[in-house]
Protein backbone atom coordinates (compact mmCIF):
# COMPACT_ATOMS: atom_id res chain seq x y z
CA UNK A 1 0.00 0.00 0.00
CA UNK A 2 0.80 3.47 -1.11
CA UNK A 3 -0.59 6.90 0.86
CA UNK A 4 -0.86 9.22 -1.72
CA UNK A 5 1.79 12.09 -1.16
CA UNK A 6 -0.35 14.95 0.69
CA UNK A 7 -1.44 12.15 3.31
CA UNK A 8 0.69 13.44 6.99
CA UNK A 9 2.35 10.62 8.94
CA UNK A 10 1.22 10.97 12.49
CA UNK A 11 2.86 10.16 16.08
CA UNK A 12 -0.16 8.60 18.43
CA UNK A 13 1.45 11.61 20.44
CA UNK A 14 -0.13 14.27 17.95
CA UNK A 15 -3.81 12.40 18.06
CA UNK A 16 -3.51 13.16 21.35
CA UNK A 17 -2.88 16.61 20.88
CA UNK A 18 -5.06 16.96 18.46
CA UNK A 19 -8.01 15.55 20.32
CA UNK A 20 -6.86 16.75 24.07
CA UNK A 21 -5.59 13.92 25.11
CA UNK A 22 -9.24 12.23 23.52
CA UNK A 23 -11.21 14.32 26.04
CA UNK A 24 -14.66 13.19 26.50
CA UNK A 25 -15.62 16.67 25.37
CA UNK A 26 -14.56 15.56 22.06
CA UNK A 27 -15.66 12.18 21.92
CA UNK A 28 -18.02 11.87 19.10
CA UNK A 29 -19.52 8.18 18.88
CA UNK A 30 -18.16 4.63 18.44
CA UNK A 31 -17.23 2.99 14.88
CA UNK A 32 -16.87 -0.92 14.07
CA UNK A 33 -13.53 -1.10 15.56
CA UNK A 34 -12.65 1.98 17.19
CA UNK A 35 -13.88 5.63 18.16
CA UNK A 36 -14.31 9.11 16.97
CA UNK A 37 -13.34 12.73 18.26
CA UNK A 38 -13.14 16.06 17.03
CA UNK A 39 -9.88 17.54 16.88
CA UNK A 40 -8.10 20.77 15.92
CA UNK A 41 -4.77 21.31 13.94
CA UNK A 42 -3.39 24.93 14.21
CA UNK A 43 -1.39 25.73 10.82
CA UNK A 44 0.60 28.78 11.33
CA UNK A 45 -2.72 31.31 12.07
CA UNK A 46 -5.56 28.59 10.72
CA UNK A 47 -7.12 26.15 12.82
CA UNK A 48 -8.11 23.24 11.05
CA UNK A 49 -11.25 21.17 12.33
CA UNK A 50 -10.61 17.15 11.78
CA UNK A 51 -12.30 13.96 12.96
CA UNK A 52 -9.81 11.48 14.48
CA UNK A 53 -10.45 8.02 14.65
CA UNK A 54 -8.26 5.65 16.48
CA UNK A 55 -8.82 1.52 16.39
CA UNK A 56 -8.31 -0.70 19.73
CA UNK A 57 -9.90 -3.35 21.07
CA UNK A 58 -9.68 -1.82 23.94
CA UNK A 59 -12.44 0.70 22.35
CA UNK A 60 -14.84 -1.91 20.90
CA UNK A 61 -17.28 -4.44 22.43
CA UNK A 62 -15.87 -7.66 20.93
CA UNK A 63 -12.80 -8.58 20.15
CA UNK A 64 -10.73 -8.76 17.30
CA UNK A 65 -6.67 -10.08 15.85
CA UNK A 66 -3.98 -7.25 15.72
CA UNK A 67 -3.96 -8.60 12.27
CA UNK A 68 -7.41 -8.35 11.07
CA UNK A 69 -7.56 -4.53 12.68
CA UNK A 70 -4.28 -3.54 10.87
CA UNK A 71 -5.84 -5.16 7.63
CA UNK A 72 -9.42 -3.07 7.61
CA UNK A 73 -7.28 0.18 8.63
CA UNK A 74 -4.76 -0.40 5.60
CA UNK A 75 -8.16 -1.55 3.87
CA UNK A 76 -9.89 1.80 4.67
CA UNK A 77 -6.50 3.91 4.01
CA UNK A 78 -6.61 2.30 0.12
CA UNK A 79 -9.92 3.04 -0.62
CA UNK A 80 -9.64 6.88 0.89
CA UNK A 81 -6.67 7.39 -1.30
CA UNK A 82 -8.40 6.28 -4.14
CA UNK A 83 -8.52 9.92 -6.06
CA UNK A 84 -12.72 9.69 -7.15
CA UNK A 85 -13.60 8.03 -3.66
CA UNK A 86 -11.47 11.08 -1.42
CA UNK A 87 -12.62 13.77 -3.69
CA UNK A 88 -16.76 12.93 -2.89
CA UNK A 89 -18.75 15.18 -1.28
CA UNK A 90 -20.39 12.28 0.97
CA UNK A 91 -16.49 10.86 1.85
CA UNK A 92 -14.38 12.93 4.76
CA UNK A 93 -10.72 13.95 3.21
CA UNK A 94 -8.24 11.68 4.26
CA UNK A 95 -5.07 13.70 5.03
CA UNK A 96 -3.40 11.72 7.98
CA UNK A 97 -2.76 8.26 9.42
CA UNK A 98 -0.52 6.67 12.21
CA UNK A 99 0.51 3.20 12.64
CA UNK A 100 2.87 3.54 15.90
CA UNK A 101 3.39 0.24 18.05
CA UNK A 102 0.33 -1.23 17.53
CA UNK A 103 -2.03 1.82 18.10
CA UNK A 104 -3.64 2.84 14.58
CA UNK A 105 -5.58 6.15 13.49
CA UNK A 106 -6.31 8.42 10.72
CA UNK A 107 -7.41 11.76 10.33
CA UNK A 108 -9.90 13.61 8.24
CA UNK A 109 -10.38 17.09 7.77
CA UNK A 110 -13.48 17.87 8.61
CA UNK A 111 -15.87 20.03 11.23
CA UNK A 112 -19.08 18.25 11.43
CA UNK A 113 -22.12 19.55 14.08
CA UNK A 114 -22.32 16.28 15.15
CA UNK A 115 -22.96 12.25 14.11
CA UNK A 116 -26.35 11.19 12.54
CA UNK A 117 -27.36 9.11 15.27
CA UNK A 118 -26.67 11.86 17.85
CA UNK A 119 -28.77 14.27 15.37
CA UNK A 120 -31.72 11.74 15.17
CA UNK A 121 -31.81 11.02 19.25
CA UNK A 122 -31.70 15.45 19.68
CA UNK A 123 -35.35 14.81 17.41
CA UNK A 124 -34.57 18.53 16.32
CA UNK A 125 -33.94 17.98 12.52
CA UNK A 126 -36.28 19.65 10.25
CA UNK A 127 -37.50 18.24 6.82
CA UNK A 128 -35.15 19.94 4.48
CA UNK A 129 -32.30 18.34 6.50
CA UNK A 130 -33.66 14.65 6.74
CA UNK A 131 -34.09 14.84 2.54
CA UNK A 132 -30.38 16.45 2.49
CA UNK A 133 -28.89 13.79 4.24
CA UNK A 134 -31.18 11.17 2.70
CA UNK A 135 -30.02 12.35 -0.74
CA UNK A 136 -26.38 13.00 -0.22
CA UNK A 137 -26.23 9.67 1.30
CA UNK A 138 -27.62 7.64 -1.46
CA UNK A 139 -25.72 9.32 -3.99
CA UNK A 140 -22.64 7.94 -2.01
CA UNK A 141 -24.07 4.56 -2.44
CA UNK A 142 -24.70 4.87 -5.78
CA UNK A 143 -21.05 5.72 -6.52
CA UNK A 144 -19.87 3.29 -4.36
CA UNK A 145 -22.22 0.50 -6.05
CA UNK A 146 -20.78 1.60 -9.53
CA UNK A 147 -17.62 1.33 -8.60
CA UNK A 148 -18.02 -2.38 -7.86
CA UNK A 149 -17.73 -1.79 -3.70
CA UNK A 150 -20.13 -2.79 -1.14
CA UNK A 151 -20.15 -1.37 2.33
CA UNK A 152 -21.47 -3.82 5.01
CA UNK A 153 -23.04 -2.95 8.21
CA UNK A 154 -23.64 1.21 7.49
CA UNK A 155 -24.34 3.06 11.01
CA UNK A 156 -26.21 5.97 11.10
CA UNK A 157 -23.04 6.39 13.78
CA UNK A 158 -21.14 6.27 10.87
CA UNK A 159 -22.25 9.24 9.43
CA UNK A 160 -21.21 12.72 10.14
CA UNK A 161 -23.41 15.72 9.33
CA UNK A 162 -22.07 19.29 8.73
CA UNK A 163 -23.40 22.52 8.75
CA UNK A 164 -25.06 22.64 5.73
CA UNK A 165 -26.53 19.08 6.70
CA UNK A 166 -24.17 17.28 4.27
CA UNK A 167 -23.51 14.09 5.20
CA UNK A 168 -19.87 12.44 5.35
CA UNK A 169 -19.14 8.79 5.82
CA UNK A 170 -16.07 8.10 7.99
CA UNK A 171 -15.92 4.66 8.50
CA UNK A 172 -15.43 2.34 5.86
CA UNK A 173 -13.95 -1.23 7.89
CA UNK A 174 -16.39 -3.48 6.21
CA UNK A 175 -15.79 -3.13 2.42
CA UNK A 176 -15.73 -5.66 -0.16
CA UNK A 177 -15.75 -5.94 -3.81
CA UNK A 178 -14.15 -3.33 -6.41
CA UNK A 179 -9.99 -3.22 -5.56
CA UNK A 180 -10.56 -5.91 -2.98
CA UNK A 181 -12.26 -8.20 -4.07
CA UNK A 182 -14.79 -10.41 -2.02
CA UNK A 183 -13.95 -10.72 1.66
CA UNK A 184 -15.82 -13.06 3.54
CA UNK A 185 -16.47 -11.99 6.95
CA UNK A 186 -16.80 -14.82 9.67
CA UNK A 187 -18.08 -12.75 12.97
CA UNK A 188 -21.67 -11.73 13.83
CA UNK A 189 -22.10 -8.52 12.37
CA UNK A 190 -25.12 -5.56 12.85
CA UNK A 191 -25.14 -2.22 14.37
CA UNK A 192 -27.66 -0.26 16.78
CA UNK A 193 -30.50 0.52 15.13
CA UNK A 194 -29.66 -1.63 11.87
CA UNK A 195 -32.85 -3.22 10.59
CA UNK A 196 -32.01 -6.56 8.69
CA UNK A 197 -34.57 -7.16 5.62
CA UNK A 198 -34.49 -10.69 6.37
CA UNK A 199 -36.22 -9.82 9.54
CA UNK A 200 -39.24 -7.40 8.50
CA UNK A 201 -43.05 -8.33 8.64
CA UNK A 202 -44.54 -5.18 8.28
CA UNK A 203 -47.30 -4.91 5.59
CA UNK A 204 -47.56 -2.68 2.71
CA UNK A 205 -49.52 0.93 3.08
CA UNK A 206 -50.15 3.18 0.72
CA UNK A 207 -49.84 5.97 3.75
CA UNK A 208 -47.35 8.03 5.38
CA UNK A 209 -45.00 6.50 7.96
CA UNK A 210 -43.50 9.97 8.29
CA UNK A 211 -43.18 11.04 12.25
CA UNK A 212 -46.07 13.41 12.97
CA UNK A 213 -44.14 16.22 13.89
CA UNK A 214 -42.29 16.67 10.77
CA UNK A 215 -45.96 17.07 8.99
CA UNK A 216 -45.95 20.63 10.51
CA UNK A 217 -42.92 21.62 9.18
CA UNK A 218 -43.54 24.10 6.21
CA UNK A 219 -41.59 22.53 3.70
CA UNK A 220 -43.44 19.40 4.01
CA UNK A 221 -45.45 17.66 1.31
CA UNK A 222 -48.15 15.14 1.75
CA UNK A 223 -47.07 13.67 -1.90
CA UNK A 224 -43.51 13.31 -0.29
CA UNK A 225 -44.50 11.55 2.89
CA UNK A 226 -46.54 9.03 0.78
CA UNK A 227 -43.49 7.92 -1.47
CA UNK A 228 -40.66 8.08 1.07
CA UNK A 229 -42.80 5.96 3.02
CA UNK A 230 -42.86 3.52 -0.53
CA UNK A 231 -39.50 3.76 -0.77
CA UNK A 232 -38.24 2.72 2.67
CA UNK A 233 -40.90 0.01 2.02
CA UNK A 234 -39.19 -1.40 -0.78
CA UNK A 235 -36.11 -1.04 0.72
CA UNK A 236 -36.59 -3.82 3.39
CA UNK A 237 -38.67 -6.10 1.74
CA UNK A 238 -37.82 -9.78 2.23
CA UNK A 239 -37.47 -10.63 -1.41
CA UNK A 240 -33.71 -9.14 -2.52
CA UNK A 241 -34.86 -9.00 -5.82
CA UNK A 242 -37.29 -6.71 -5.25
CA UNK A 243 -35.07 -4.31 -3.59
CA UNK A 244 -34.63 -0.95 -5.51
CA UNK A 245 -30.96 -0.30 -7.14
CA UNK A 246 -28.86 3.11 -5.34
CA UNK A 247 -29.52 4.17 -8.63
CA UNK A 248 -33.21 4.12 -7.81
CA UNK A 249 -33.56 5.11 -5.13
CA UNK A 250 -31.39 8.28 -6.12
CA UNK A 251 -33.88 9.20 -8.96
CA UNK A 252 -37.24 8.76 -6.50
CA UNK A 253 -35.36 10.82 -3.93
CA UNK A 254 -34.92 13.31 -7.10
CA UNK A 255 -38.30 13.17 -7.87
CA UNK A 256 -39.73 14.74 -4.46
CA UNK A 257 -41.22 18.10 -4.77
CA UNK A 258 -39.18 19.64 -1.98
CA UNK A 259 -36.04 18.49 -3.83
CA UNK A 260 -37.77 20.25 -7.23
CA UNK A 261 -39.02 23.16 -5.53
CA UNK A 262 -35.28 24.37 -3.36
CA UNK A 263 -33.14 22.12 -5.02
CA UNK A 264 -30.27 24.59 -4.65
CA UNK A 265 -30.71 23.93 -0.83
CA UNK A 266 -31.38 20.37 -1.43
CA UNK A 267 -28.31 19.51 -3.70
CA UNK A 268 -30.38 18.38 -6.66
CA UNK A 269 -27.56 18.24 -8.94
CA UNK A 270 -25.55 14.74 -9.57
CA UNK A 271 -22.34 14.49 -7.66
CA UNK A 272 -19.75 13.34 -9.63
Amino acid sequence: MEPVSDLVACTYESLESFTKGFSPQNYIGDTQYGKLYRGQIQKGLETLGVIVKIWGNEFTSFATTAEHQLSRWQNEIKLMTESDVRSHPNVAKLIGFCSENGRLGVVYELQPVDSLWSLIRKDDFKWIAWIKVALGFACLLEFLHDQGLWVHNISSAHLLVEQNFNPRLVDFCMIAGGVFGETHHDYEVGSAGHVDPRGYNGERKSVSLVDESLKSDPFFDAHDGVEITKLAMRCVDRRPEQRPTMKEVVCCLRKLKVVNSIGDVIGREEHP
